[in-house]
């Protein structure tokens, strides 16, 4: 695996394991789970194609410290951005079992996937007593403010010193 490149845009919270999971799941499909909203861009994008089924997996979350883009955000936790990807079915999962570790009030918590050769990251958050879920294209170059603490989940890496 690859070394992290700059640490500074995030801080470390915590671990958590999610459950294997069907390649079949995806997020444009999801309503049942992201009651509050989903974005009709999931479906718009294409990103509604299977993926691979998955073992169970742990993932790190952290928190941002520092403005940045996408690519500064989770370019600072690996380098190799497709070891940073998880299923839609993985992201499924994780907001529906875990939603205490999503960014609370409205603000979002992020997750990298891959569809085809594409880059996007699903934006998960919790409003009033709901699941939201939007999709942003990796290579926007909206710069994400530390004063919303947005977060990011990926799995972890095994970093080679």
């Amino acid at each position: 695996m690859t070394n992290a490149k700059d640490t500074s845009y995030l801080t470390f919270l915590q671990s958590t394991t999610i459950a294997a999971t069907s390649g079949n799941a995806t997020i444009a499909n999801a309503s049942k789970v992201f009651t509050g909203f989903l974005d009709s861009d999931f479906q718009i994008w294409g990103t509604n194609k299977s993926g691979e089924d998955t073992e169970p997996t742990e993932t790190h979350i952290y928190e941002m410290l520092k403005d940045g883009t996408f690519a500064d955000l989770f370019g600072s936790v690996c380098s190799d951005l497709d070891l940073l990807c998880l299923t839609q079915g993985q992201i499924i999962e994780f907001a529906r079992n875990n939603r205490d570790l999503l960014r609370q009030d409205g603000y979002g918590t992020f997750f990298l996937f891959k569809v085809d050769a594409q880059l996007v990251v699903a934006d998960v958050f919790v409003s009033g007593d709901e699941l939201k879920a939007s999709v942003v294209h990796f290579s926007d170059k909206c710069v994400w403010r530390t004063s919303l603490r947005y977060r990011l989940v990926v799995p972890q890496q095994k970093l080679v010193s």
